[in-house]
C-alpha cells in the first residue's frame, strides 16, 4: 500500500488498458487526499478499514473522502459516462 501512495500515478497508469483515459485524467486531477483513497479503494481493492489503518485516519474520514472524491469526479465524468452508454 505504501508504495502505491508514493507513486499513485504509476499505479493508475499500470491499469491503463482496463480504464478509459478520461477516468485516469479525472482521478489524477483530484487533490492528493482524495486521489490516494480513490487509488487505494478502486485500483488496489483495499477496504475502507485497510485504508484507514494505512493512512492512520479514522475510517469515517476515509469514507467521507471517498464520498467527496466521487462528488468531484461526477461532473468530470458525466459526458464520458453518457457517451459510453
Amino acid at each position: 500500500i505504501a508504495s502505491c501512495l508514493v507513486g499513485s500515478e504509476m499505479c493508475i497508469r499500470d491499469r491503463r488498458e482496463a480504464v478509459d483515459d478520461t477516468v485516469i485524467r479525472a482521478v489524477l486531477g483530484l487533490p492528493g487526499k482524495y486521489r490516494e483513497v480513490v487509488v487505494l479503494y478502486y485500483y488496489q481493492d483495499c477496504s475502507t478499514a485497510e485504508i484507514a489503518q494505512a493512512l492512520e485516519l479514522p475510517q469515517g474520514t476515509v469514507s467521507i473522502r471517498l464520498k467527496r472524491a466521487r462528488e468531484r469526479l461526477k461532473p468530470a465524468l458525466k459526458e464520458w459516462y453518457y457517451a459510453e452508454y
